[in-house]
């Protein structure tokens, strides 16, 4: 565990150093979402994906499940992308990209401040971009990918699923609509509860649903962020809706605080409501 943590802290030391030397012609757009298109001959090169952030959070349910659990935690992300080929003119690619978003007690040092959950999420990505004047848009981006997501554990602890989805986002320049439906790859039942093989969640679906909806709203380099997703049933209805608002701070480094309310922020609670709020720093470029 100490290994772990001190293998995260080098982690945010040496990204932070790294903003601040990010040539202006490779700096990411400040909402974080994606990387600017590169000359097609950089394939194989490590690029940023999502943003990287650091947050500290405060969850409403923790302390309530008991094994010491504390409910302030440091939540964080880091995600990359390598193209593995690229069109001449950059707007389409095939790219593998790697999330890893992690939960740690890090003030919890009753218990040894543990890494309550981690999540990993390989995938890979066909992306499409065209610019139009249709409907007023600035320009249509659509993604076609493959997903792994898992906790990396074992046992009654062990979560995963299999995904092929597509990212579909309009943009008005000020305003970007996203839609992303999603189909669950079928895994076979388990023989019993204690068999390593077979599936995990069968249920996964009626918690986190098909899809998501994403509205984003931008003014300047300041953003907004809703995010929604839902069952589509009646009874029993589940869901969840973040917000994420982001600030400038410095270059490439913003303010960033993150609502969440619903089911399934991590794989290990995709069954379990919870609603946490956090606020800290958000890297739009790492590079």
């Amino acid at each position: 565990m100490k290994n772990e943590r001190t293998f995260f802290l080098l982690l945010i030391f040496a990204t932070v150093l790294a903003v601040f030397r990010v040539p202006a012609a490779l700096a990411e757009p400040s909402d974080g979402s994606s990387a600017p298109a590169q000359p097609a001959s950089e394939s194989f090169v490590l690029r940023p994906y999502k943003p990287l952030y650091v947050l500290a959070t405060y969850d409403w349910d923790l302390s309530r499940r008991g094994a010491g659990l504390q409910d302030y935690e440091l939540k964080f992300q880091y995600s990359f992308k390598i193209p593995i080929f690229s069109s001449s003119d950059g707007s389409r690619e095939f790219t593998f990209g790697f999330t890893q978003v992690s939960y740690w007690q890090a003030f919890n040092f009753g218990i040894s401040a543990p890494f309550r959950e981690t999540n990993y999420a390989p995938e890979f990505m066909y992306s499409m971009e065209h610019r139009t004047a249709a409907l007023g848009l600035e320009k249509v981006g659509t993604v076609l990918a493959v997903i792994h997501e898992s906790n990396g554990k074992g046992g009654p602890d062990s979560r995963s699923w299999n995904r092929l989805y597509a990212d579909v986002k309009l943009d008005w320049g000020n305003f970007v609509l996203g839609v992303k439906p999603w189909y669950r790859i079928p895994e076979r039942p388990k023989s019993s509860p204690t068999d390593a093989r077979g599936d995990d969640n069968p249920d996964i679906l009626r918690y986190m649903g098909y899809g998501e909806l994403t509205a984003e709203f931008r003014t300047g380099t300041s953003r907004i962020i809703i995010t929604a997703r839902n069952n589509l049933r009646s009874s029993p209805n589940y869901g969840a809706v973040q917000l994420d608002v982001i600030l400038p701070i410095k270059n490439e480094v913003k303010f960033y605080v993150q609502y969440f309310n619903g089911y399934g922020e991590s794989l290990i609670d995709y069954n379990r409501y919870n609603e946490r709020i956090g606020a800290g720093i958000l890297v739009a470029s790492w590079l």
